[in-house]
């Protein structure tokens, strides 16, 4: 306890501050201090929740610019597709023709090939036939061949001789014809001998055998 000596009524007052007195003046103070600290407080609270808006709206938009060039990308890689199907459906196209056309052309040239192997098969069974023909009386020369058709010429010392050899081709089925286009007599070139016969037979041959076979 504190005494104080005040005059009042010039008279000698004797005065006592409590320690009550000293606890109330103390906690007006603290009051006014506590008040301050809230309003700093809501100040700090405000900056602290705009910053954090200002955040989350900056999060956003780089979300959504994110998200729109994605859908961008997406659109270009799209249309870049699109675009080559159609590139290539045009070329496809163009092409389907050229092979066509290439496709005819190979289609020929097999038709020629097996045309020529045709060919070569019946001129194959025409020589081994000939040959199977030929008797002791006759003999073959020469033999050409031109599209299915054989030209014989040989020789043979008698004419029954000749006769069975043509008869001989005649049986063999891979022809369909045997004539004979020329017969004369030949001699041996002014060297002493007997002379002989030359021919000349002309043979088709049957491609229709050829093919059966």
């Amino acid at each position: 306890m504190i005494k104080v000596n005040l005059l009042k009524n010039k008279g000698v007052v004797n005065s006592v501050i409590t320690p009550e007195a000293i606890s109330l003046d103390s906690g007006f103070k603290t009051d006014t201090k506590s008040s301050m600290n809230a309003e700093q407080f809501q100040l700090v609270l405000k900056m602290i929740l705009m910053f954090s808006g200002a955040i989350i709206l900056f999060t956003y938009q780089k979300v959504y610019n994110q998200r729109s060039k994605l859908k961008v990308q997406a659109i270009e890689v799209e249309r870049d597709r699109l675009q080559e199907l159609r590139v290539e459906k045009e070329e496809r196209a163009n092409t389907l023709p050229a092979l066509e056309k290439k496709l005819a052309f190979f289609k020929e040239r097999v038709d020629e090939f097996d045309d020529a192997t045709k060919y070569r098969l019946a001129e194959l069974e025409a020589l081994d036939a000939i040959q199977s023909s030929i008797t002791r009386q006759a003999w073959v020369n020469s033999v050409s061949y031109t599209l299915g058709k054989l030209d014989i010429r040989g020789g043979s010392y008698t004419g029954p001789g000749f006769d069975e050899f043509n008869q001989n081709l005649e049986r063999q089925s891979v022809f369909k014809s045997v004539r004979y286009t020329k017969v004369s007599e030949a001699s041996n070139g002014g060297v002493e001998g007997p002379t002989f016969l030359e021919f000349q037979i002309t043979a088709e041959v049957d491609e229709g055998y050829l093919i059966g076979r």
